[in-house]
């Protein structure tokens, strides 16, 4: 395997496990680091047959510790192109095909923003949850658009638990991440990678060392002497526990 091709490949692995290797090449570092961190710290509260809702390349899924791991997908997604044999399950965006109370647990990373019919969406999720199960659900607050036209929305944090509360789920564990300043930066990363650097992707990566790694860089360092505030995030990382029928 040649160099070039040996860093693309670890690009490649670290755009949702980021590393020492990520604080160089990823313009997403700070937001991926939150997803993966937040999903592996509450992995373990699920149990049983888990749902991977809008499971795209299953990218996590060697974090849980279930019975069964089995994910579902649009069948036709016009904004990501998804290997098929990734999928166990696919449906056209309305009813899942299971029968009430299939699965001991949920699990939903970045796809929310993606469902036009949230709270319908949710209602059928909670028919096949068996009562009590967690959802565990990461999911964007402030973030740019992508996987257009699939990107329909942002929730709040009392939003969201206001479209949960009402499909019979209440939420026990709510994360905001990354906090203010290092949301700011990610931002900033995320502008110079898509609208400072040239189009190309192979220019884009050559050029990251001497642009993302500096912004990455002094991020992390001024991370450790600023104030910490919660008030602007970009990413929710949500448990929340089934109460259909209490």
């Amino acid at each position: 395997m040649g160099l070039v091709t040996w860093l693309k490949e670890k690009n490649r692995k670290e755009q949702f496990k980021p590393g020492l290797f990520g604080i160089i090449f990823n313009p997403y570092y700070f937001n991926r680091r939150a997803i993966y961190q937040g999903i592996k710290k509450h992995s373990g509260k699920l149990k049983g047959q888990l749902l991977d809702f809008g499971c795209g390349t299953k990218p996590y899924e060697y974090l849980f510790n279930v019975d069964n791991y089995s994910g579902i997908d649009l069948e036709e997604n016009k904004g990501h192109n998804i290997p098929k044999h990734k999928t166990d399950f696919f449906y056209k965006g309305d009813k899942l095909p299971f029968e009430d109370n299939s699965f001991d647990s949920l699990y939903s990373s970045e796809v929310f923003e993606h469902v036009f019919n949230l709270d319908e969406i949710l209602k059928d999720i909670n028919r096949v949850h068996r009562p009590g199960g967690f959802f565990l659900i990461t999911m964007p607050f402030v973030w740019r658009e992508h996987e257009m036209p699939n990107d329909f929305g942002r929730y709040t944090s009392a939003g969201i638990a206001a479209v949960l509360k009402r499909n019979n789920y209440k939420i026990i564990v709510h994360e905001k991440e990354p906090g203010f300043y290092l949301s700011v930066v990610q931002l900033f990363a995320v502008y110079v990678y898509h609208a400072v650097l040239p189009k190309s992707t192979s220019l884009k990566f050559l050029l990251s060392p001497f642009t993302i790694f500096p912004i990455n860089l002094f991020a992390m360092f001024f991370n450790l002497f600023l104030p910490t505030s919660k008030e602007l995030y970009i990413n929710h990382v949500i448990v929340a526990e089934n109460t259909k029928f209490r």
